[in-house]
């Protein structure tokens, strides 16, 4: 995963929306939060080589993993790691062939990994990659499709790259018609590639990339979105107006003569940003239970898990006892995220993990694949 460089710091007015107490500078010194550990070492074999993850995600209607590395080819694990295909043989310039990813999500409404191209196509495949049609993007000129995902049978919600207005677009694709949605809340575009979109029970929700400090429900009817969670960080909230870089959101038009300015300004206030003593919280998501964080302050990576329901909270950094790996999703109780064979003990406490994954890393190799790591909550 890379950190690329992706800001207004506005009141909480809203009674609805539940505000999250942050707190980084309180570090727990033990792992109360964390029940155990589970390692799920992915099946290593000349065809399912995973070759630098770009995109992990656990999707719980199939109860597997899927997985897109740099190289474009998406592979599909089970839960328990055996790997069951990939789609390199789909690379090309075929009607059903794709030659990138800009993203790839699961379509619950058809029930196919959907892949969104970089000439502005949507590619479907059912799960064992046969391919089932492609549907065309068109949104306003001047914005490239970044992160997707289907709403309903005909509806996508689309982000545009990190470098543009605070928009959302929704899509159908059935006559192309499309509406866009406007948030004011972006602070800086510090963040890491994770996903914008969630579904979570039936809702759907969006967390912009970039330093920002809601969550926001979308309303697939209206075609709107709303704040519902607000991350309170107290004393640590990013003052917009004082930090460096003459740059307003919302006012980036690719067409202005001095768009080569504005991205020097916004790259002068991200540089600032990152040397800096703010907490930059640039991975984000929850459940109906938890919330999670994942912050860096002086390139210095903290862990932050809250409980929704009876409010208590955990905070890690390198320097307790208890290792853990930024995460990058969520289901039921249980964190997941990735690890390499040789970095089992850098983010793994060994007391916390499973007799059975002690007996499922003992025949891991070094250069074998990745482990997925699984940290289920209390």
């Amino acid at each position: 995963m890379t950190i690329s460089f992706l800001l207004s710091c506005t009141p909480v007015k809203n009674k609805d929306i539940e505000i999250i107490p942050i707190d980084l500078d309180e570090i727990s010194t033990n792992c109360t939060m964390i029940k155990k550990i589970d390692l799920i070492p992915l099946e290593t074999s000349d065809k399912g080589l995973i070759d630098d993850i770009r995109k992990i995600m656990y999707i719980p209607d199939l109860k597997k993993f899927v997985i897109k590395d740099k190289n474009n080819v998406i592979s599909i694990f089970t839960e328990d790691g055996f790997f069951c295909l990939n789609s390199q043989d789909l690379m090309g310039d075929a009607p059903y062939q794709y030659n990138s990813i800009v993203d790839f999500s699961y379509n619950e409404y058809t029930e196919t990994i959907d892949i969104l191209t970089i000439n502005g196509e949507i590619k479907s495949y059912d799960c064992s990659f046969n391919f089932k049609g492609y549907k065309k993007i068109s949104i306003d000129k001047g914005y490239i499709p970044s992160k997707f995902m289907a709403i309903d049978s005909s509806t996508y919600v689309i982000s545009p790259t990190i470098n543009q207005n605070e928009n959302i677009f929704f899509l159908d694709v059935e006559n192309q018609n499309v509406k866009m949605s406007h948030y004011k809340e972006l602070i800086a575009n510090v963040t890491m590639d994770v996903n914008s979109f969630y579904s979570i029970n039936n809702k759907y929700y969006f967390i912009p990339r970039g330093i920002n400090y809601y969550f926001y429900e979308i309303d697939k009817i209206k075609k709107e979105i709303s704040p519902i969670i607000y991350l309170d960080f107290g004393r640590e909230i990013i003052n917009i107006d004082k930090l460096p870089g003459n740059i307003k959101f919302g006012e980036y038009d690719s067409k202005h003569p001095n768009v080569e300015n504005y991205f020097k300004e916004m790259e002068k206030r991200d540089n600032y940003l990152v040397n800096s003593n703010y907490y930059l919280p640039i991975i984000k998501f929850f459940n109906d239970e938890y919330v999670y964080i994942h912050a860096i302050k002086k390139r210095k990576a903290y862990n932050f898990i809250y409980n929704r329901i009876n409010k208590e909270y955990f905070t890690q950094t390198e320097d307790t006892p208890f290792p853990m790996r930024f995460c990058l999703g969520i289901y039921d109780d249980i964190l997941y995220t990735y690890i390499n064979p040789y970095d089992i003990e850098k983010y793994c406490n060994t007391d916390l993990i499973t007799p059975e994954s002690k007996e499922r890393i003992a025949k891991v190799q070094e250069e074998d694949n990745i482990i997925i790591v699984k940290y289920h909550l209390k």
